[in-house]
Order: structure tokens, then C-alpha cells, then sequence
């Protein structure tokens, strides 16, 4: 602890012009308003409830705090829907009016117009509506909306290169962190703090908060981000030309992600590896472990972490004297990036190239390779500092409008206040009257509309807890709760259900390609085609990404083989419209009777033995179905489902439309 006293008197040194003296600690009810809000994988009606209910448990909450409750309900109801979070936004406006100056009410107001922005208006009005909310943020008292808003305000300040902001962002969230012992946000706040100082060429100060985040993970049991703080010293320490060290933490964060099963950023740390080592001159172990993440990355369909494993290959050639292979190569991955969209990424590659053609003492390309760099780094500042001066502009003219807003309604209520004074004993008795009876007409018309609008947002709210929201299908909630006791009871009855497990193939290749809204084309489509050709007991649920689940209830007729060719074969003859052409879209299948079933955790072992048949398909060339049955032991036993075949202890068949099999 007293290490770490000293480590934050240095940094206050460093940026004791940034650092307010006043301390900002979270009050009790931010603290639970927080942690109801930011459960990962809760269930947003239910996330909602708990904050309405908590707030109602409180009465004393102030100003602010009712404000931060309206701004987490504001987000939660525009992920659900965004007429819901509108009336969050309109409560909002009613407490500035109430609260007059008070700043955190005014930043909760830009925070949940940044919130319906995401999923209704666009990516501009969301970074005007949160730079509204920083501005506001540096005003307020409210712990939690300092910490927050500047967190995520630093991602659109390092999108357009303002860094300055981004450090004044970043230590307005620390300097919550700090004030409230908070060791987990320390760390992240830390972390990007290490981001923006190398990038601003400060790595002195990027070591000393690389030191200040290790010393807060030293305090915590939870190593996850453990990776994360060894990627932020080495990429300092490489950035210092000092390899042989920035190796040894690159190595070590290795380690940390293979422990964490954190396969993809596996990959890109042996890429990170590999160039520090080609940076020592050693090309030879720079290339071992090449070939593996070019495997991993084609399995997988990677098009990103292909390429940087190509950009390395190019770098390598270059290394070996192979110019005309090198050249060709990086030209490959420089038109992806470009077509793709990747700016920082390309910045990157270039500025790479001038380190490796410096290596190779390559003058020529060198200062090729510099002019280039230059160019575009010139190009993208002059654009960045164009959008960011257009969001300050637009920020500052969005709080003219809160502020004429304000005054207008402050002079209304003057007026009507004037004018009741004004009045003399007989109007006024008379006025009394007639609105009391207005007032009653109004009341009475306002209840029945509040009533019928109560019991639309309560029908709404009760679809969303059983329907995913893009395609209308069934959710995993509907599963666990209604599906699976049905199944439970026709199993006890004797009766046998089947779990039919499907997976769009190569749907991450829609995404890259086309992009996430023809993605989300693509599952729409393919469950509006399922659910055309199904039997009117037949249900389909959503279980996540590309991954749907289809329940066969029992039936005397039933020919499992039939529906599921009959599956393959719509998907097949049902294109999706992508672009103006018919796009081919092809599933695979794994299924598997419901037998002997007793309670949900049979039902769960059965639909993993169904994915393991799955996933079966797809390695056997997708577009085709693998069932199981004639099971001789219990779901959980079964590890390999081929070995087990072979074995004796369960039955393979497949469907297919092709002659290709397993």
C-alpha cells in the first residue's frame, strides 16, 4: 500500500493541472444502482424492475441520484426498445426543470440522448450527445457519472486523435477510481491511460501507469485482465526500442491469455512476439509459429488476423532480401485495409514497413515508405480534427438549447405565478372552479390513457421476455421456462420429443462482407423461412449469434429424417436478397431424441451432445445433418461422439442434398 502511495504521488506530479483537489466517493445507492445495471447477461426486464423497485425503497435519493437511475433506465430500455427509453429521456428533462442548475441532471440528459442515438438516430448524434455529457461531467458531483462518462467519451476522442481530451477524460475516471479505493477500475482506467500516452509519445508516464494498474491487479484474485497490463508495458517498451524487454512481457501475457482460453488474442500476441523478434534480427524464430496462426485464422474465417499474419510473412521477405515478394504481399494487405476500413490499422502497417526497411538498411523504401506514412497520417488528422471541431460545435450548440429550454419554462412558470396574484376573489373563485372541473375531465381522460399505455408498455415488455428482438423468434428464456418443462412432462408420459440444433454456415462471411445489417438480413430470413415450413406445434429459438434450436414435440407420425431433409432442402431452395442477388444460404444440423429425461439438467446434457453433433456436420463439410441415437449411456458421459459410435454407445446417421460425405 505505501508503494502505491508513492506511485500516485508521482503521477499527481505529472498531472497535478489535470487532478481536481475535491474527492468525488460513491453514495450506497450509486453503488447498488451500478451493480444492478452492469450484470452481464441479465435479463433487461428484470434489470429494470430492480431499479425501479430500489428507487421506490429510497425516497430520499437526491436530484442526481434519481437522474442516474432515469440515465441507467434509458439504456436499458433502448436495447429493449426505444419508444421506452424516450419516456426515460422526457422524465429526464422534467427533473432539469425541477433542478434548474444542477449539472448532473443536465449530464444525465445528454447521456440518454446518447443512448437512444445508438439505436435510432446515428454514430454522429451519439458522440455530439456524449461530448454533451463530459462537458457537463466536469461540473457534476456525482461520482458515477464522472467515472462512467469518461470512460466512454475516450473512445470517440481516440477515434478522432484528440488526445488531450482523452487524457483529461481518463483521469477524471481514475481520479473517481483512486478516490474510491476501487481497484478494478483503477486498472481500467489505467490501462487506457497507457493507450493515450503512447500515442502521445509520453511513455515515461505510460510505464508509471502500467506500474499503477499492476499494483491494483496485485490487490484483486482476478487475473483476467492480467494479459491486458503486460500488452500495455511491452507495446510501451517497443515503442522505446527496447525489444529484448517488451519480449519478455509480450511472453508473459502469452502465458496469461493460453490460461484464460483467450484464443484469438493467443494468436495476435505470437504476431506481437514474432515482430519484436524479426526487430532483434532473428527471422528465423520471427516465422516459427507463422504457419499456425495463418491455420487458426482460416479455420476460422479471420480475414483480419489473416492479413496481419501476412503483413508479418511481407515483413519477413523484406528481412530476407525477397523485395518483389515482400512487395506483393504487403500490397495485399494494404488494399484490404483500405477496403475494409481499417485507418488505424493501415497507419500501422506502413509505420512498420519504415521499421523494417530501416532494419534492412533499405534507404529507398524507407523513405518511400515515410512519405506515404506521412501522407496519410496528414490526411487523417486534417479529417479527424474537422469531424471533432463539428461535434464541439454541434455539443456547445446543444447546450444553448438546454439553456433556452430552461429559461422558457422558468418564465412560463414566473408567468402563470403573475397572473394568479393579479387576479382578483371572484376570478379566482370562478377560475378554481372551472379547473378543478378541468382539471377532473382532464384527470379522467389522462387515467384511461395512462392505463391503456401502462398495459401496452406491460404487453410489450412481457413479448420481449420470451422473444429475441431481431428475428421474432423464441428466446433462451422461453426455453428454460416453458419449453423444457414440457418436454420433462412428455418424457415422463413415454413420449419422445427431438432437439434439433442448426447453425448458419460460414456466417461470419456475410458480416465481413456485406456487413452486419445483411447479417442480420440473413437471420431473419433463414428463421422467417423455418418458420413458414413448420408444423403448428413445432417452435424455434433463438440460443445466440448464428445458433438457432428447433423442438419436434412428440407425434405419432412423426419422421424425424423427413423434416430434417425437408430443412436442408428450403434453406437451400430459399436464397437471401443481398445486395440485389440471390446470396446462397446452407445450415447444419445436429438432432437427437428426448428420452428418459427427468429434469432440465437432462435436457441440458442432451442439447450438448446435439451441438457436439452439430459441430460434427460442419466438420464434415457442412450443408447436412447429423443425428444421434440409440444412446447406451448417460448425455454427460459421451466426450467424442465419434469415439463413442465406435464404441457401441450411440448411433450416427447423416442427411444430406449432396454426395459428399463424412
Amino acid at each position: 500500500m505505501i508503494k502505491k502511495i508513492a506511485l500516485l504521488s508521482v503521477l499527481f506530479m505529472f498531472s497535478s493541472s489535470i487532478f481536481s483537489q475535491e474527492q468525488y466517493h460513491f453514495t450506497a445507492l450509486e453503488l447498488e444502482m451500478d451493480r444492478i445495471a452492469i450484470r452481464y447477461g441479465a435479463d433487461r426486464s428484470e434489470q429494470l424492475e430492480q431499479l425501479k423497485q430500489l428507487l421506490v425503497n429510497n425516497p430520499q435519493a437526491t436530484a442526481a441520484e434519481k437522474a442516474l437511475f432515469s440515465t441507467f433506465s434509458c439504456s436499458l430500455k433502448a436495447n429493449l426498445a426505444p419508444t421506452l427509453a424516450e419516456e426515460s429521456l422526457a422524465a429526464l428533462k422534467d427533473l432539469m426543470y425541477e433542478s434548474l442548475n444542477d449539472n448532473s441532471v443536465k449530464a444525465a440528459v445528454a447521456l440518454c440522448e446518447a443512448s437512444l442515438a445508438q439505436y435510432v438516430t446515428s454514430s454522429d448524434d451519439y458522440d455530439v450527445a456524449l461530448y454533451k455529457a463530459f462537458l457537463f461531467s466536469q461540473l457534476s458531483d456525482l461520482a458515477t457519472l464522472r467515472y462512467w462518462i469518461g470512460l466512454n467519451i475516450n473512445d470517440t476522442f481516440i477515434q478522432y486523435n484528440d488526445l488531450k481530451s482523452s487524457e483529461l477524460a481518463l483521469l477524471t475516471a481514475l481520479g473517481v477510481a483512486i478516490d474510491n479505493n476501487d481497484d478494478y477500475r483503477v486498472i481500467v482506467s489505467s490501462m487506457s491511460l497507457i493507450h493515450t500516452y503512447r500515442k502521445q509519445g509520453k511513455y515515461d508516464l505510460a510505464i508509471e501507469y502500467a506500474n499503477l494498474a499492476q499494483e491494483s491487479l496485485n490487490n484483486l484474485d482476478d487475473n483476467w485482465l492480467q494479459d491486458q497490463v503486460y500488452i500495455g508495458r511491452a507495446a510501451t517498451l517497443q515503442s522505446l526500442n527496447k525489444y529484448d524487454d517488451a519480449l519478455f512481457y509480450y511472453k508473459k501475457a502469452l502465458v496469461n491469455a493460453k490460461e484464460q482460453a483467450k484464443y484469438r488474442e493467443v494468436k495476435f500476441l505470437q504476431l506481437d512476439i514474432a515482430f519484436v523478434k524479426l526487430m532483434l534480427k532473428k527471422p528465423g524464430q520471427a516465422n516459427k509459429g507463422l504457419e499456425e496462426v495463418m491455420n487458426y485464422s482460416l479455420e476460422y474465417d479471420d480475414q483480419f488476423l489473416l492479413h496481419q499474419a501476412k503483413l508479418l510473412q511481407s515483413h519477413i521477405y523484406l528481412f530476407e532480401g525477397l523485395g518483389s515478394k515482400s512487395t506483393q504481399l504487403f500490397n495485399q494487405v494494404i488494399n484490404y485495409l483500405q477496403r475494409e476500413n481499417y485507418p488505424k490499422e493501415l497507419l500501422n502497417a506502413w509505420q512498420q514497413l519504415i521499421q523494417v526497411a530501416k532494419l534492412s538498411e533499405n534507404q529507398v523504401l524507407e523513405r518511400k515508405s515515410l512519405q506515404r506514412y506521412n501522407a496519410l497520417l496528414n490526411e487523417r488528422t486534417v479529417n479527424e480534427r474537422a469531424v471533432m471541431q463539428g461535434i464541439i460545435t454541434k455539443a456547445h450548440n446543444g447546450i444553448r438549447v438546454y439553456d433556452v429550454e430552461l429559461a422558457a419554462h422558468e418564465l412560463k412558470r414566473q408567468s402563470v405565478l403573475q397572473k394568479e396574484l393579479l387576479s382578483n376573489r371572484d376570478q379566482l373563485l370562478a377560475s378554481t372552479i372551472f379547473l378543478a372541473a378541468l382539471l377532473a375531465i382532464i384527470g379522467v381522460r389522462f387515467g384511461w390513457r395512462r392505463v391503456a399505455s401502462y398495459r401496452r408498455r406491460k404487453a410489450e415488455i412481457c413479448r420481449q421476455r420470451y422473444y429475441d428482438p431481431l428475428t421474432q423468434c423464441f428466446n433462451r428464456r422461453y426455453l428454460n421456462e416453458v419449453i423444457v418443462s414440457k418436454l420433462i412432462s412428455s418424457s415422463k408420459a413415454g413420449n419422445s420429443g427431438v432437439l434439433v440444433m442448426i447453425d448458419i454456415d460460414h456466417f461470419k462471411q456475410f458480416n465481413d462482407t456485406y456487413g452486419h445489417a445483411a447479417g442480420d438480413n440473413v437471420l431473419k430470413e433463414v428463421v422467417k423461412t423455418l418458420q413458414a415450413d413448420l408444423r403448428p406445434n413445432d417452435n424455434i429459438v433463438r440460443l445466440g449469434g448464428e445458433e438457432f434450436l428447433m423442438v419436434l414435440p412428440p407425434s405419432d407420425n412423426l419422421n424425424v429424417e423427413a423434416v430434417i431433409e425437408r430443412i436442408l432442402q428450403v434453406i437451400n431452395r430459399n436464397p437471401v436478397i443481398i445486395e440485389d442477388k440471390p446470396r446462397r444460404v446452407t445450415i447444419s444440423i445436429g438432432y437427437i431424441p428426448v428420452e428418459k429425461v427427468n429434469s432440465a439438467v437432462k435436457v441440458e446434457e442432451l442439447l450438448i451432445l446435439a451441438d457436439k453433433a452439430l459441430y460434427h456436420a460442419k466438420e464434415c463439410g457442412r450443408n447436412r445433418a447429423v443425428g444421434i441415437s440409440e444412446l447406451q449411456c448417460s448425455a454427460n458421459a459421451i466426450d467424442n461422439i465419434v469415439t463413442a459410435k465406435n464404441n457401441g454407445l450411440l448411433k450416427l446417421s447423416e442427411i444430406r442434398i449432396d454426395a459428399r460425405g463424412c
